[in-house]
């Protein structure tokens, strides 16, 4: 949760601490004095409680550099973590080859609204279309299918590939064949990321909306993604949906051969529920 938000919070709090007060007018004096006497605790309450919430949000986001434990090299890097205290890519934290694939990206020459655009190609890791038409085939492709809640959001790279890491609790989990995580750390190949003085945007058609911190995603990984890694990469825009709260997700936008109504996250859920179990065909 961001300091803005707390802050808005901390404001809220007195207006309804007055209004609190205003309602027990008709009440008794001791009434009204031991609600007075209260009033620090409920001014005090909500920026507590929100300042724990942001302390556990931090204990679980991803950490600025992760490493291969086997090759040792960097599989994702903050985009804060990126240079050296000379304005160079430090290339103790990224390979060589990585080194000088993102220095290219960031050579090119950004457009008039100062961001570098990269398109789909470079964007995106996608399956063919067939293999994943409909929401049924990603169900029934995957070898691991979950619902969660993401707590944090970074921009960097992974490897040499601009992005986002999400970091995402499982909440429901339809199906899983490797070993259970406690938290899920997916790169996303799109969105925007600033580095150094440069601005870098991934324009992957069918990412929007990416999840925000605090919102539900309903993810779909087939077997050949679902490494023993500690990032997972995502492999297209139809393995990753977003849930926003109140919204109807147009599942024609991730998958080509949908062509039913907009449901919302319930209808969504329920459906995935009964096509990992077998009951829709």
């Amino acid at each position: 949760m961001h300091s803005d938000t707390l802050q808005a919070s901390s404001r809220s709090r007195p207006s309804q601490a007055a209004a609190a007060v205003r309602k027990c007018g008709g009440r008794s004096s001791s009434a009204r004095r031991l609600l007075v006497a209260s009033l620090p605790a409920l001014l005090l309450a909500a920026p507590v409680a929100a300042a724990a919430a942001e302390s556990a949000a931090k204990g679980l986001a991803a950490p600025p550099v992760i490493y291969d434990a086997a090759s040792h090299k960097s599989i994702w890097v903050d985009s804060r973590s990126l240079f050296d205290s000379h304005g160079r890519i430090d290339r103790t934290v990224v390979s060589d080859h990585d080194a000088v694939a993102i220095d290219s990206i960031l050579a090119i020459k950004a457009s008039p609204d100062g961001c570098i655009h990269l398109g789909p190609p470079m964007a995106i890791e996608s399956f063919a279309p067939t293999e994943r038409a409909t929401l049924a085939d990603a169900v029934k492709g995957a070898d691991l299918v979950l619902q969660g809640r993401v707590v944090a959001t970074a921009a960097g790279f992974s490897f040499a590939t601009p992005g986002q890491l999400i970091t995402i609790l499982p909440e429901r989990v339809f199906r899983n064949v490797a070993a259970a995580r406690a938290r899920y750390l997916l790169f996303v190949p799109a969105g925007t990321v600033r580095a150094g003085n440069k601005t870098i945007c991934s324009e992957a058609p069918g990412y929007d909306p990416l999840p925000k911190a605090g919102e539900e995603v309903l993810v779909l990984l087939p077997h050949m993604w679902l490494t023993d890694l500690e990032v997972l990469r995502c492999p297209g825009p139809n393995a990753l949906i977003s849930l926003p709260p109140g919204a109807l997700i147009q599942l024609a936008r991730k998958y080509p051969d949908e062509a039913g109504p907009a449901l919302d996250a319930g209808a969504l859920l329920r459906r995935v529920a009964a096509l990992a179990s077998g009951i829709e065909p």
